[in-house]
């Protein structure tokens, strides 16, 4: 029996990279092996928190969701248009960290039978095999944690075969996490190490809990994502919604 411990389903809008605003069930898989300073889903740290799902009930209760679903109030839109559709076609498979846990796999494919497209996020660490149409890569950088806590860059953590896998035959996305300015050169070093990794596919994304945050980063981040041709990420949700649970 396939078995996922899950932190949380629901339904909203996806609020970062290429798809943003897409309608979609979200999964959130339990249990993640990183502690990122500043994670905004720390309840899914870990794994034991998670409720045990079957892997074919699960599909069923994401199908129900996609059938029938419930989009949370929005709070401020913030210039997006988001559309409420009859069915959901979209799946984001996130966590926590997805790659934890075997089990997915079995997911992807059950979702896959029935249609859905579906993305994976990641910290892209461990790679597992699972179907999907988008992976979303988030590296992380020395930002991630507090400085007297981080013993080496987290660089150590990726290796060349481990994103092969990931990039050679899906498409992806790469979303770096930036708190200032500074964070650019760890970025380019990044891409100098591994020259497979495509520019056009990078993502800048404001580090921040607040859309004032948000917004204050977005102002310089822009410029400096042209230069070195990258996007931005937006991060809707906290425009939407503000930071709270299950949106």
């Amino acid at each position: 029996m396939h078995t996922l411990s899950i932190s949380e389903i629901f339904t909203s809008w996806q609020g970062e990279g290429a798809l943003t605003g897409t309608p979609s069930v979200f999964v959130r898989t339990a249990g993640c092996d990183l502690r990122c300073g500043f994670c905004d889903t720390r309840y899914a740290w870990h794994e034991a928190q998670g409720e045990m799902w079957d892997v074919a009930a699960l599909a069923e209760e994401i199908c129900r969701r996609a059938e029938r679903p419930k989009f949370p109030e929005v709070v401020s839109a913030e210039g997006f248009t988001l559309t409420e559709v009859p069915r959901i076609s979209h799946v984001v498979l996130t966590g926590g960290e997805p790659m934890l846990q075997p089990a997915t796999i079995a997911l992807g494919e059950k979702l896959k039978e029935r249609g859905f497209h579906l993305t994976v996020e990641t910290a892209a660490t461990r790679f597992l095999p699972v179907p999907c149409d988008l992976w979303s890569l988030s590296p992380k950088l020395a930002n991630s944690l507090p400085a007297h806590l981080l013993t080496c860059s987290p660089a150590h953590l990726y290796t060349a075969d481990v994103l092969q896998e990931f990039t050679q035959h899906t498409a992806y996305q790469l979303k770096f996490v930036v708190n200032t300015p500074a964070d650019l050169p760890e970025i380019l070093a990044f891409l100098e190490r591994f020259p497979f990794l495509r520019r056009e596919t990078v993502f800048l994304m404001p580090q921040g809990t607040t859309a004032d945050e948000i917004r204050e980063k977005e102002s310089w981040l822009q410029d400096l994502a042209a230069e070195n041709g990258f996007r931005v990420s937006p991060r809707g949700h906290l425009f939407w919604f503000r930071e709270r649970r299950g949106v």
